[in-house]
């Protein structure tokens, strides 16, 4: 497996692993891809920690039980969009818990989500899902090019560093700074379009 694959949103192949339950690693893999871009959607849907811990944990466990029948297929839907239907299930989940006081109450699984409920996550899951792609998007690049180059690109792009205050900073004159700048920024601009049609 690819060193730092828990970083790539959706792929064909992680999903296929996913089949096999006995396959810890892949399922490690999907709990570190995906349990802060749960989290999160379920706290800025107004939940408590708690209550959003128990989110990622329902949800987890709804896709380790609906896995099996999951597709892979672009023209049928994607991963994400299940992702985030199960999500917003699990958020109304305990929303319900809160009102009703009845802790052991568990809502079936094709029940509808209240359309005010599933707007308010996938607002929130747009936004965390694009912040997963750009980290993913620089893990790959920062793999790819040597650390004085990712370097230059961290500096530049990333922290936004003039040219001139990078050169002074590395001791590089400023064209090395403005083509590796360049070079880098390019291929990084390549793994994020990569991304973004993989996670469709």
């Amino acid at each position: 497996m690819e060193e730092n694959d828990d970083l790539v949103p959706t792929r064909a192949s992680l999903l296929s692993r996913l089949k096999n339950l006995d396959d810890s690693e892949s399922w490690q893999v999907c709990f570190n891809t995906y349990w802060k871009l749960i989290f999160n959607a379920a706290r800025r849907s107004g939940l408590t920690e708690t209550e959003a811990e128990d989110v990622v944990q329902e949800t987890l466990i709804t896709i380790v039980r609906g896995i099996q029948d999951f597709k892979y297929d672009k023209s049928r839907g994607s991963f994400k969009g299940w992702l985030l239907k199960t999500t917003a299930w699990r958020v109304q989940d305990q929303l319900r818990k809160r009102t009703s006081g009845r802790l052991d109450f568990v809502p079936e699984y094709n029940e509808d989500i209240h359309p005010t409920i599933e707007n308010e996550v996938k607002k929130v899951w747009d936004t965390e899902w694009e912040t997963n792609l750009l980290s993913a998007a620089i893990e790959r690049v920062k793999r790819q090019v040597s650390p004085k180059h990712f370097q230059i690109f961290d500096l530049a792009v990333l922290r936004g560093w003039s040219t001139s205050k990078i050169s002074a900073e590395l001791d590089v004159n400023a064209s090395y700074v403005y083509i590796t700048k360049h070079r880098v920024n390019c291929r990084f601009k390549t793994e994020l379009e990569n991304l973004q049609e993989e996670s469709k």
